[in-house]
């Protein structure tokens, strides 16, 4: 029997709920959380915060002025996944007392981030304590623990994309036991320190190169330990299709075209974008960027080779085919077509770096029955290269921009950022020059005086809204239904799955799984202190040293000079 998806009501005013419940019959498990501002704060971080009706805290409090208390008895307010800026490259803080914070650290002068951000779409503000991080790992342990201890022999898998990841890797070691299989998608772990965290991080949370290592390294191994969890004796027991000789699947078997079935469990897997700006900005260089780069010598990262059989990879690039034959030395700091630049439109110095042009990265992945192809990845690097000159006229709702849509081919909308309205209000407005005054006047001059005036609402959402947003390419490989059902389909664990004939017990697991039922942080903004665990390395980086110095002093002057 094929399994059917779970259909979702989804109407603003309602809580997620399975419209399908008897017919569906998907073990899918979507796990939701966040930031939940505490009554009283939501006015101390200038980040996006709505709440189950989808109302704007900012425009009822800044435009429509109504009083506190109305804008309070309509809370909870929040943000899913909590402000992007908060994202961190290691686990140490998501256990942190301190969050994102637009000046610069451990630098002799102040100096704003947000003052030389070049892109209008990413408010780079301060932001809550990071700890509503660990609050989620423990709630995802929780699940997992569940789970494990109502029907052990299940197999369970944990499917993470961006600061998912962190939370998913931090429940792994919070967990009894770990999933059988972790997937971390598009990720911002960093197995190197940088200078630049200096800049980011307080001196406790600039975690050295070894310490992230190790803690990725633990994580490896725990999940590791479950490569025995489906025996041969539970082979029989699958239920699960046929193979080329028309018996009953099991990993031992082989696929229609001679492609070799296999057993995924206790396998860590990293899935990687050469063109995710977001995970390829210099502040990062993550995993979910640049995979586990080869050495700038072709040698295979150590711990590919310490884990092999248990750490896999995988890359999706423009004109790279994805699910092939394994490959050693898969080109990355040179992407076809031939004598293109790295980045669409160049990069940019001190932001946005191309790679070494040598450097290289060992896929390690096995072939999968249908890969994609290298013709299927041609356009695959969005890129907004002219789109703001033709952009320029369409002042409307529809068009290229930030706030805008695009019809399909259907006919259907489709919004570029479908979170616009909820940002715009955080934007001050522009001071302007009505048409036909002198506006080249000094702006404390007494003509500009007269003349100059604060734009409106409606002109400064235009403003926002007709903005062409640099693709940031973070989310095309979840996106990506070849990449989902050619590739992931074949790196999941199949195994068995017992609940999935327990209807109460799904949707007790639905209910805790997402923050909105089952989490009273949600409600009051309030949760336990937790407490760091062991196997997150803490390894601080250390004192400056003067290398590092040094590197910091030119990365100052090309802020300076920005």
């Amino acid at each position: 029997m094929l399994l059917a998806p779970n259909i979702y009501q989804t109407g603003e005013n309602q809580l997620r709920e399975v419209a399908n419940l008897d017919a569906s019959r998907s073990p899918v498990i979507r796990f939701y959380w966040g930031y939940s501002a505490e009554p009283g704060d939501e006015d101390q971080y200038q980040i996006p915060l709505r709440n189950l009706a989808g109302d704007d805290y900012h425009d009822l409090k800044k435009y429509q002025k109504l009083p506190d208390a109305q804008i309070a008895a309509r809370g909870p307010w929040y943000w899913g996944g909590g402000p992007f800026q908060n994202g961190c490259n290691q686990l140490v803080s998501l256990w942190s007392d301190q969050g994102f914070s637009k000046w610069l650290k451990q630098t002799p002068i102040p100096f704003s981030v947000q003052f030389v951000n070049t892109e209008l779409d990413r408010l780079l503000a301060n932001a809550p304590a990071r700890h509503y991080y660990a609050h989620a790992a423990r709630r995802l342990a929780d699940l997992l623990n569940t789970i494990r201890s109502t029907y052990p022999k299940d197999t369970v898998t944990l499917v993470s994309h961006s600061q998912g990841t962190m939370i998913a890797m931090a429940a792994t070691l919070l967990a009894d036991k770990a999933p059988d299989a972790l997937f971390v998608m598009n990720s911002p772990y960093a197995m190197e320190h940088k200078a630049i965290d200096r800049f980011s991080y307080p001196f406790a949370e600039c975690i050295s190169t070894r310490a992230r290592q190790k803690t990725f390294a633990t994580i490896v191994e725990k999940v590791a330990k479950q490569a025995g969890h489906l025996s041969e004796a539970d082979y029989g027991r699958l239920v699960v299709g046929i193979d080329a000789d028309g018996r009953s699947w099991k990993p031992t078997g082989m696929a229609d075209n001679g492609i070799p079935e296999r057993d995924n469990h206790g396998r860590t897997w990293i899935y990687c974008n050469a063109h995710d700006r977001v995970m390829g900005m210099s502040a990062l260089l993550s995993i979910g960027w640049q995979g586990l780069p080869n050495d700038e010598c072709g040698v295979t990262n150590r711990l590919l080779v310490t884990y092999q059989g248990h750490l896999f990879q995988r890359m999706m690039a423009r004109e790279t085919s994805c699910g092939d034959t394994p490959r050693q030395d898969t080109p990355f700091g040179r992407l076809p077509p031939a004598g293109a630049p790295f980045w669409d439109d160049g990069g940019q110095l001190g932001v946005y770096d191309a790679p070494p042009p040598e450097q290289t990265l060992y896929i390690n992945g096995e072939k999968v029955p249908k890969p994609i192809t290298a013709k299927e990845m041609v356009g695959f690097d969005a890129t907004r290269v002219g789109l703001q000159k033709k952009n320029e006229k369409n002042t409307g709702e529809e068009g290229y921009g930030w706030g805008q849509y695009s019809v399909t081919r259907d006919g259907n909308r489709t919004w570029h950022d479908n979170t616009f309205r909820w940002y715009a209000s955080l934007y001050p407005e522009q001071w302007v020059t009505d048409k036909g005054t002198m506006g080249w006047y000094p702006q404390n001059s007494k003509d500009a005086r007269q003349n100059r005036r604060r734009e409106t609402r409606a002109e400064k959402d235009a403003r926002l809204r007709m903005f062409v947003s640099q693709p940031s390419d973070h989310s095309s490989l979840p996106s990506n239904p070849f990449f989902m059902r050619q590739v992931v389909a074949y790196d999941l664990p199949i195994g068995i799955c017992e609940s999935s004939n327990d209807k109460s017990f799904l949707e007790q697991l639905r209910r805790m799984a997402d923050w909105q039922y089952s989490d009273p942080y949600f409600h009051t903004g309030k949760h336990p202190k937790y407490s760091r665990p062991a196997e997150v390395d803490a390894e601080s980086a250390g004192c400056i040293g003067p290398e590092e110095m040094a590197e910091m002093k030119k990365m100052e002057a090309q802020q300076g000079h920005h």
